[in-house]
């Protein structure tokens, strides 16, 4: 093929409304290149290609709506891409709260489901088709959000996703996106480009309740870009010529940049887990034993709930494996497919019924839930719970059953048998690059600088809260970073959520809080709050449809310039191109 188009040009795709439209890819070395938007309104353009085969067209502008098809053509051949629709494009960054997919909440939210697959069965999309000249109407002519929008999830054709895989780089911006994902691993199926709600599960949940807000207001298609990865703190999201006031940081760039620092880097950390591993594994009496058999004697095991305090047992809170078992009688009307929630545990786990292994986690955050065959009569469950830093637990108040279509049995109020397999030393430290200076920058931001997006969501701050009293000073500079690519983009955040897993936890995270309102002094923004939308045990609290429709009002007012009156879940920040401090 002699021609190419970039992501984000691909099929579904969203192209912003209003602005011109910059279209680009790799063609031919100095071959002339054509490019035409075929629709609601046509346009064309031509340029020849650079040496290299890098080419750049654009394309006047158009209104909202669609649908579109843009065709690139190159000495005689042709690509040629479909329903392109002309809407507004956000930029959802930060980390694992923004990245949290609606796959993840699924359980709360089944009606999003049923209805995308409804929309996407028998298709009916319809989007407003407007000249460039004409502003969106809005669907509500009072400019308030109607209870009907409040509970219905509209046309599910007018949001699309495109999914920007998680990668680094230190050597400097990159002009186009990896072809592999992190350790060279294949990238995911709806990696860079363009999915419709049909893949619903697949979308960032606070970003999609946004968009679907967005949409149902204004009638317009919405496109999200999601960049966000978790954990990650601010410096990683920041241009590396802006983190000048940070010496430290601009230090340990240059020494990660270095050649082969990366690879050597990784090898060594993977060969030391892999020992560690290797050693936990011969020390735990618990493989050595097969505890996992259903027929074990655990009668002189120490009794537990799963919220009981291991500093307060025999158990202890030393790094290595404890063990987990119960039995449970299963009539024989229950048995078959079932679901085992666990909630989750610190920090990983291997999970047994009746002496078959059915699955496991090594990340502390995740709520585990395994699909399994339930037979009748006893039932063993056991777990063995891997501790890497000396403060394991089962962690406590989560929602815990054995779940099958006519009965469940709640795990947390059971009495569990519980012995400790083996007590080491901690894991190793190793070094996650995906948290280090400018990376995501370089390899995620950068290679986005021609799509001139409508704005930014944004939800961080976690990985920051220990450094609380600069996090004005770092956040400022991934918003210049990223508006030195698109403008004066507005940037919408939202206020870190209560999480509370120890009193020095909420000490800092109230801290950053205070800083995220500081914040409030650059220009074209604004936060909307989330502190009572967390949960006290989990990192990752489920409540984004709330997240998602806060910022949909902060969006309202501040980027489409509707007076919905006060809100007691959102603070307004300087106006754009302010001084104000």
């Amino acid at each position: 093929m002699t021609i190419a188009l970039s992501p984000p040009y691909t099929d579904h795709g969203v192209i912003p409304r209003d602005k011109r439209i910059r279209v680009w890819g790799r063609a031919c070395s100095q071959a002339e290149v054509k490019v035409g938007l075929d629709g609601p309104q046509c346009r064309s353009g031509a340029v020849v290609a650079a040496d290299d085969g890098t080419f750049e067209v654009t394309l006047d502008t158009v209104g909202a709506g669609g649908p579109y098809t843009l065709t690139a053509t190159c000495s005689g051949e042709s690509v040629a891409i479909g329903d392109l629709w002309a809407g507004d494009i956000w930029v959802a960054g930060g980390q694992s709260n923004m990245e949290l997919t609606m796959d993840w909440i699924r359980a709360t939210v089944p009606w999003e489901f049923r209805d995308a697959q409804r929309a996407w069965a028998e298709p009916t999309h319809t989007a407003k088709t407007t000249d460039p000249a004409e502003p969106a109407a809005p669907t509500d002519s009072t400019g308030t959000i109607s209870a009907e929008l409040t509970t219905s999830s509209g046309d599910q054709g007018l949001v699309r996703q495109f999914f920007v895989p998680a990668y680094f780089d230190f050597t400097g911006p990159r002009d186009d996106f990896s072809t592999q994902g992190l350790g060279d691993l294949p990238l995911p199926r709806h990696a860079l480009r363009w999915a419709t709600t049909a893949e619903l599960g697949t979308f960032s949940a606070a970003a999609y309740f946004f968009a679907r807000r967005i949409a149902a207001e204004t009638g317009v298609v919405q496109g999200i870009v999601a960049t966000a990865v978790g954990g990650t703190p601010a410096r990683a999201w920041t241009a590396p010529d802006t983190l000048v006031p940070w010496p430290d940081e601009v230090e340990r760039l240059e020494t990660i940049a270095q050649p082969g620092y990366v690879e050597d880097t990784t090898a060594s950390d993977l060969a030391a887990v892999a020992a560690y591993d290797k050693a936990l594994d011969a020390a735990d009496l618990g493989l050595q034993e097969h505890w996992y058999d259903p027929g074990l004697d655990d009668s002189s095991w120490e009794t537990h709930t799963l919220d009981d305090d291991w500093g307060e047992a025999e158990l202890g809170e030393q790094s290595g494996a404890v063990w987990w078992r119960v039995a449970i009688d299963v009539p024989e009307d229950c048995a078959g497919p079932a679901t085992l929630c666990f909630g989750q545990f610190v920090d990983a786990d291997r999970v047994w019924v009746n002496g078959r292994f059915i699955g496991g986690s090594t990340y502390r955050f995740l709520n585990r839930e395994y699909d399994i065959t339930l037979p009748a009569g006893r039932v063993v469950i056991t777990v063995r719970v891997l501790v890497y830093t000396g403060e394991g637990q089962v962690t406590p108040g989560m929602f815990r059953v054995l779940h099958t279509p006519r009965r469940d049995w709640d795990l947390s109020g059971l009495t569990w048998r519980a012995r400790r397999g083996a007590t080491t030393g901690d894991v190793p430290a190793t070094t996650t690059f995906i948290y280090e200076p400018a990376g995501l920058y370089n390899a995620m931001i950068a290679p986005l600088a021609k799509l001139s997006p409508t704005g930014v969501l944004w939800y961080q701050g976690e990985s920051d809260a220990v450094q609380a009293n600069t996090y004005c000073a770092r956040f400022s500079a991934v918003v210049d970073s990223w508006r030195r690519l698109w403008g004066e983009v507005p940037f919408l955040w939202v206020e870190l959520a209560h999480w509370a897993p120890a009193p020095t936890k909420q000490d800092v995270w109230a801290e950053l809080r205070r800083a995220q309102r500081k914040c409030l002094s650059i220009p074209a923004t604004a936060m909307v709050a989330a502190e009572g939308l967390g949960d006290s045990n989990d990192l990752h609290p489920r409540h984004k449809r709330d997240v998602g429709e806060r910022l949909a009002w902060a969006g309202l007012e501040v980027v489409y310039g509707r007076d919905l009156g006060f809100s007691p879940y959102m603070l307004r920040g300087a106006p754009p191109n302010s001084d104000e401090q």
